[in-house]
């Protein structure tokens, strides 16, 4: 489960930071795209040479096939050697060096044949097409072939006249030993028999010679070329498509880095921005339910942000009402009579979720109480604009008197509030928690509910006293503000006491309009 947990947050980060993606995306396959532009086309043109003959012989053992290979590895060495490619350079008069020429060719034999293949890249088709013609041509001028064409056409005619010569004298030799033995089935004369037997295997020993010989020769032919022979058999032909720049690759490769670099752009924002995103960022804390969410309260004034009140049919509204129902309904218990609103840190949105979750309370016929607990920088009077004198701190502070005498009414029906009061110097670090329990229990038996908006958990002391005296703890958590290690801060102070934590409630969440918001909303204008 905690990996599913794991992979769905790290699909959320991915999700969060998509514009992020795109944008490094894009701008990876423009620098491919430019990067091609800026590359000299480059063209390629293939040669094949051949070393030795395919058969030299009526049978081929492994040595002939591995000196061949040898043969083939030793040429295509010699291929890319200063003699050849200076030689081509000067040919074509080239304006570049042999090394610069050297860089553009690649001489490789063919594994298991006797092959050679020369590549040649150039500006041009054409162009390459010569470079490997060139280079083939000097490679010849390295093999047996310099010899001189009059010596090899001496000896092949001379080894030519040999075999006719010893065909005839076989054909001559059968044709004698034919007569012979006609002549010995017609004589009678033993005398005679016996001269033309000896004739007869004198003729036959003739004839085998020259059958030897006549092989012989005939091996000498077939071996008249040398096996470090070479020979062209396939002139250069060039690709019409350049091998370079490869735009579409390019443009990928480019693309793929920008991805990459979204990537570990995103994650590493997502560590150094250590704030809480959404809702996924809740779910990685056990035992921490989310109530709610709330998307963004706009509002010019602190008045006109109790949108519980004003837009009653908002979808913000709509969000409190679900928190408030599971707030009444419980967690399979009695629901809680007091509940404290805290934050990890300042600026976090507690004030205004407890002013309006009071709101709909009140909506739903509860008698309820909205006590402004945060001493040091109170907020409630300003939201629903009241005098602030006459609070809470006037009954910490041992005047004795009534609670339910300094509640305040508000224009919401239902709802009063017990303001912060003024608040006299060292009245916070002198607070009696026997006091606040008092307070607490009379006003839990006059109302139904009692909202009390305490001041951050991670700053003040009084937010972890409160949470104990009180029935609940709801901690409210702003997308994008509070830092995640600050929540696990704080939860982890509210388990090390005994205070009851309800669950968290997530605000400033960028929401999407619901179906059946826009459905109630025409139904509502139908009406009126």
């Amino acid at each position: 489960m905690n990996d599913f947990v794991e992979l769905q947050r790290l699909i959320s980060v991915v999700l969060r930071r998509w514009y992020l993606l795109l944008v490094l995306m894009a701008l990876g396959a423009g620098a491919g795209y430019a990067i091609s532009l800026r590359q000299t086309p480059a063209y390629q043109a293939t040669t094949t040479v051949l070393v030795g003959q395919i058969t030299q012989a009526s049978s081929i053992t492994r040595e002939d096939v591995q000196l061949s290979e040898l043969f083939a590895q030793t040429y295509a060495d010699l291929a890319v050697r200063q003699p050849v490619m200076q030689g081509v350079v000067e040919a074509l008069q080239l304006d570049i060096s042999w090394q610069q020429l050297q860089e553009r060719v690649r001489v490789t034999p063919i594994s298991g044949t006797q092959l050679i293949e020369i590549r040649a890249e150039a500006s041009t088709p054409r162009l390459a097409e010569r470079i490997a013609d060139e280079i083939a041509v000097h490679l010849l001028e390295l093999g047996p072939e310099r010899q001189g064409e009059d010596e090899q056409d001496f000896a092949q005619s001379f080894i030519q006249r040999q075999m006719n010569e010893a065909q005839l004298a076989i054909l001559e030799g059968q044709q004698r030993l034919d007569e012979v033995e006609r002549e010995m089935e017609a004589t009678t004369s033993s005398t005679r028999l016996l001269a033309l037997q000896e004739e007869k295997a004198e003729l036959e020993r003739l004839i085998a010679d020259q059958i030897n010989n006549y092989v012989q020769l005939s091996g000498m032919t077939a071996q008249s070329r040398s096996p470090n022979s070479l020979t062209v058999i396939e002139t250069a032909h060039a690709d019409p498509d350049p091998i370079r720049p490869r735009r579409s690759i390019n443009l990928m490769l480019g693309a793929g880095l920008g991805l990459l670099l979204g990537l570990g752009g995103s994650f590493l924002w997502e560590f150094l921005e250590d704030t809480v995103k959404g809702a996924d960022d809740l779910a990685v804390h056990d035992g921490l339910a989310l109530l709610g969410t709330v998307g963004r309260i706009h509002g010019r004034t602190e008045p006109g942000r109790l949108v519980a009140s004003l837009e009653p049919s908002s979808p913000v509204a709509e969000s409190f009402r679900m928190i408030r129902n599971r707030l009444l309904m419980g967690s399979g218990e009695q629901p809680v009579s007091s509940v404290v609103i805290t934050s990890p840190a300042p600026g976090e949105g507690k004030s205004l979720t407890a002013a309006n979750l009071a709101v709909i309370m009140a909506h739903a016929n509860v008698n309820t109480v909205l006590v402004d607990a945060d001493l040091r920088q109170p907020s409630l009077h300003h939201l629903f604009q009241l005098e602030e004198e006459g609070g809470l701190a006037e009954l910490l502070n041992g005047s004795g008197q009534n609670p339910l005498k300094l509640l305040k009414k508000t224009s919401v029906a239902g709802l009063r509030v017990l303001t912060c009061g003024d608040v006299p110097e060292g009245l916070v670090e002198q607070i009696n928690l026997e006091r606040v329990s008092e307070v607490l229990e009379c006003l839990e038996q006059d109302a139904d509910a009692v909202i009390i908006d305490a001041p951050p958990a991670l700053l003040t002391a009084e937010a972890m006293m409160l949470a104990n005296q009180a029935g609940g703890v709801v901690l409210v958590a702003r997308s994008g503000k509070t830092r995640r290690r600050a929540l696990r801060q704080t939860l982890a102070d509210l388990r090390a006491t005994s205070a009851h934590l309800i669950g968290c409630v997530l605000v400033d969440e960028k929401m999407r309009p619901r179906k059946g918001y826009h459905y109630y909303r025409k139904r509502e204008k139908a009406s009126k």
